[in-house]
């Protein structure tokens, strides 16, 4: 009884396991950005506090399509309308994704809009931007990234991968605690469903920098 409850145990682990088709490295990844003179302008006429470079990987969302992230204050409810991406502090902000297209520039303000606008999600690559976005979590592709002289809560991570299944894909990505006076990093695995839901799977503290001991912001 006890062999056959193993073989079992064993033959759902291997059928899991085949299941994923996992990327480590990415092509086109590589964000087309909105140009700086042009943020300028978006700044002014939309009136954000201020309008930055986006996140370098956004490029699995699509060609032809640049990006830029405007910023707004916390009371600024015309902009401000999704809590995952604001940031606190002594200063809060949030987040906007501001997207430019043949017809023109568009400003996406929460989740739900992101949703529309790029679902269904089709590839390993637009899994991984659509989640960087969705979380404001980051990768990592450089083992060089994790230093010896950090401080492990357990073995050295490894970088990003995205693994695809059947109606999802998970997408490991990593966070760090800016705010406090304890700042660990994070590595966060997130589920992105193929028709845009988005969900943190598992969350995991991995280390710290002993540069930010006894270091508090606010």
């Amino acid at each position: 009884m006890r062999s056959r409850l193993f073989l079992a145990l064993l033959a759902l682990m291997l059928i899991s396991c085949a299941d994923g088709k996992t990327s480590t490295s990415f092509d086109s990844l590589e964000t087309m950005q909105i140009d700086s003179l042009e943020r300028v302008d978006i700044k002014q006429e939309l009136g954000f506090w201020e309008v930055s470079k986006a996140s370098p990987y956004l490029g699995g969302l699509g060609n032809n399509i640049s990006f830029a992230y405007g910023f707004a204050m916390c009371g600024d409810t015309s902009y401000c309308q999704d809590s995952k991406w604001q940031y606190g502090g002594f200063i809060c902000t949030c987040r906007n994704l501001v997207i430019k297209r043949d017809k023109g520039i568009e400003v996406i303000k929460n989740r739900f809009e992101l949703k529309e606008t790029f679902a269904p999600i089709e590839s390993r690559g637009e899994a991984l931007s659509y989640a960087i976005i969705m979380t404001s979590n980051y990768p990592v592709f450089d083992e060089e990234y994790f230093k010896d002289e950090y401080r492990y809560f357990s073995s050295k991570p490894r970088p990003t991968a995205v693994q695809e299944f059947k109606n999802h894909y998970l997408v490991k990505l990593f966070d760090y605690k800016t705010f406090g006076c304890d700042h660990p990093y994070y590595s966060v695995l997130v589920r992105v469903d193929k028709n845009g839901d988005v969900s943190e799977y598992r969350r995991q503290a991995i280390f710290e920098d002993p540069e930010d001991d006894g270091l508090c912001r606010d």
